[in-house]
């Protein structure tokens, strides 16, 4: 006679959780049927908070890659580790060049807010307009209360960092500034740029812009010599908000063709190593401050990348994360 025998294997909490939290969101969400001491341990606060500590130190990218035919496909991959890009989708295109959109949590309103400027750089550009998505409708914002023609060159959204929207600008007489709108009292403020990324001698094209690495506050600018044969990419990070004299240099990078880094620094490895976009004719791809980065390969169009931890709490509950 065959007995079926079932052996009951026990394993203590603790080893359960250390093997949960290193499994993505969407599996995660599915073991919430596996039993109600499943579910209860997933939906824990304890839980979600050690589950989100460990993703912090293993973040994703998302790739977006628009392609000839207006369609738009999406990538994810892990930057902790080599792996091959992962195909999330394909969708239609709505690509709107003139403007530029930034999303940020309002803490003071519970709400996020949504903002768009006009990148047409002329004196009579329409008001800047902000969409608070409880409210479900578009309200125009006064401009910033002196002219200015918005400089960004960015492929991607508006830096969101300490609560405000942050973008570059110059005036009339091409002085560079960074122009801030606090997300809650919706008024501007100008922060002060680095020395170094404004009074620039001997240069034939100059790009500026501005980022947030590591929660910092960050601004960039690639430099093609007039003279020199090699060309130079500089990072500054703002060490103390608001303070000019705090603006710090990251990075000084000189490479031949170090001027077509188009996008924004993305991401600081554990080696020190900045990820950063490169655009080298029609074909867009990643490299580190060191050298051209294998982990993603070059695309024959426009694509960019946007860094971000995987987790399945509420973007506005990280606040006290």
């Amino acid at each position: 006679m065959d007995i079926d025998w079932a052996i009951e294997i026990y394993f203590p909490e603790e080893i359960i959780v250390e093997i949960l939290i290193d499994i993505t969101v969407g599996p995660l969400l599915r073991f919430k049927c596996a039993s109600k001491f499943w579910k209860t341990l997933i939906t824990s606060d304890h839980f979600k908070a050690k589950h989100y500590n460990y993703a912090k130190n293993n973040k994703k990218i998302l790739i977006t890659r628009w392609h000839p035919d207006h369609t738009t496909s999406y990538y994810c991959s892990s930057l902790s580790s080599p792996q091959p890009l992962q195909k999330l989708g394909c969708c239609p295109s709505n690509n709107k060049p003139n403007s530029t959109f930034g999303l940020g949590y309002d803490s003071i309103s519970d709400d996020y807010k949504i903002l768009k400027i006009d990148n047409s750089g002329d004196d009579s550009r329409p008001p800047s307009k902000i969409l608070a998505l409880k409210s479900g409708s578009w309200r125009k914002i006064d401009n910033h209360p002196r002219i200015f023609h918005n400089s960004t060159y960015r492929d991607g959204p508006l830096t969101f960092v300490c609560g405000a929207f942050y973008w570059l600008s110059k005036d009339n007489v091409n002085n560079y500034f960074m122009v801030s709108l606090d997300i809650s009292s919706e008024v501007y403020k100008e922060i002060p740029l680095p020395e170094g990324i404004c009074n620039i001698p001997n240069m034939a094209f100059i790009k500026r812009d501005v980022s947030v690495i590591e929660g910092m506050l960050c601004a960039y600018c690639s430099c093609l010599h007039a003279r020199a044969a090699g060309d130079t990419f500089k990072l500054w990070v703002m060490k103390d908000y608001g303070i000019k004299e705090s603006w710090t240099i990251l990075f000084n990078i000189q490479d031949r063709y170090i001027y077509y880094i188009i996008g924004i620094p993305k991401y600081i490895f554990g080696n020190d190593q900045i990820l950063l976009i490169y655009n080298c004719g029609v074909c867009r791809g990643y490299r580190t401050s060191t050298g051209l980065s294998e982990l993603f390969p070059a695309h024959h169009g426009t694509q960019r990348g946007l860094v971000y931890t995987e987790s399945f709490i509420s973007p506005k509950s990280l606040i006290s994360y």
